[in-house]
């Protein structure tokens, strides 16, 4: 009568039961390098928002309003200036703007902070607004309107799951925010009841854009 051994490790286990699981382990570290494979904008947002920790001082604001009126708010030689310009019987005339003491304490004090938990806001006079805690997924998106219902300010594309576009980190968008929640912050007085703060990826410039959504009226923050 024939007999059929089975090989016996050295050990007493079965060669076979040993493939098996090293088998089983394998797919088991497979399936755990699926699960942890990263997002590299993720990680790109995150990369970029801890290098910029900290507060970031208003530099310059570009306003535009109605057809053809333009100003600009700009630090020379230490000091805020302002000025604008405006088109009047075919020609653009130039105006300075006086800054009242109000206003230039919001210049002075106008920054964007990023947290040690990476939660970015816009703070001005003491005051904090636009709070957007850390995202790994998109952007702190609080649109009522649909992005191509706007007609300037919103990138057509844009949505809640955007981290990166055109060259520019967005961190977050809003509309319809009520009159006496921004009018404190309407330093060039163009009546905006929407906003949108964005950084740029080469640079690390966070531009804030306050504008009016039912109409062209915005201007354009830099930090």
């Amino acid at each position: 009568m024939a007999f059929t051994l089975a090989a016996i490790s050295c050990n007493g286990t079965n060669e076979a039961e040993d493939n098996n699981d090293e088998n089983q382990n394998e797919v088991l570290s497979n399936s755990t390098e699926v699960q942890t494979v990263s997002n590299p904008e993720a990680d790109k947002k995150k990369e970029l928002l801890s290098s910029l920790i900290g507060e970031h001082s208003l530099n310059s604001i570009e306003a535009f309003m109605g057809a053809n009126t333009m100003e600009d708010y700009s630090i020379v030689d230490g000091d805020w200036t302002a000025s604008g310009s405006s088109i009047s019987e075919g020609m653009r005339e130039g105006y300075d703007i006086d800054l009242s003491n109000e206003i230039l304490e919001k210049l002075e004090s106008a920054k964007i902070v990023v947290t040690e938990d990476l939660e970015v806001y816009y703070s001005c006079a003491g005051k904090t607004y636009f709070n957007s805690p850390y995202n790994s997924e998109g952007m702190n998106y609080m649109l009522d309107l649909e992005p191509k219902d706007f007609i300037n300010g919103i990138p057509e594309n844009l949505e809640p799951s955007t981290l990166f576009l055109d060259g520019s980190l967005f961190i977050s968008a809003q509309d319809q925010i009520p009159e006496e929640a921004i009018s404190h912050i309407d330093i060039a007085a163009i009546s905006p009841d929407a906003v949108i703060i964005s950084c740029e990826e080469d640079s690390g410039v966070f531009t804030m854009t306050l504008f009016y959504g039912d109409c062209c009226d915005n201007s354009i923050y830099h930090f």
